[in-house]
Formats: structure tokens, C-alpha cells, sequence
């Protein structure tokens, strides 16, 4: 009897640890859509980098 009831709260345990770690999993997908994201690289590449939008007249077309 004392096997199963410790057997019992490991699972218990273990179940908490992994709702815990979905939890967290699903945190860090966010953060890393949130990193990549084309409004974050822009954001960068305007403030520490000092990149702008090109103009009509400075675009320069290129054929393959």
C-alpha cells in the first residue's frame, strides 16, 4: 500500500512538472515569434543601424 500511494504522488509530481514546462514551452514559442518578427527586425535595423526605407529613386532593379 505505502508503494502505491508513492507511486501516486510521483505521478501527481510529474504531471505538475509537465503542465509547468507546456506552460513555459508555450512562453518561449511566443518569444521567439515575437524576436523574429518583421516589425522587430525593422524596428533594429531603423534604431541601431540607422537603415530606412529606400526611395523610388535610390531602388535599384536587378534582372536574374
Amino acid at each position: 500500500m505505502h508503494e502505491a500511494r508513492r507511486l501516486t504522488d510521483e505521478s501527481q509530481r510529474l504531471q505538475r512538472r509537465q503542465a509547468q514546462l507546456e506552460t513555459q514551452w508555450g512562453q518561449l514559442l511566443l518569444e521567439h515569434s515575437t524576436w523574429g518578427s518583421y516589425a522587430r527586425v525593422e524596428s533594429l535595423a531603423r534604431e541601431k543601424l540607422g537603415m530606412k526605407v529606400p526611395t523610388t529613386d535610390e531602388r535599384v532593379l536587378t534582372r536574374p
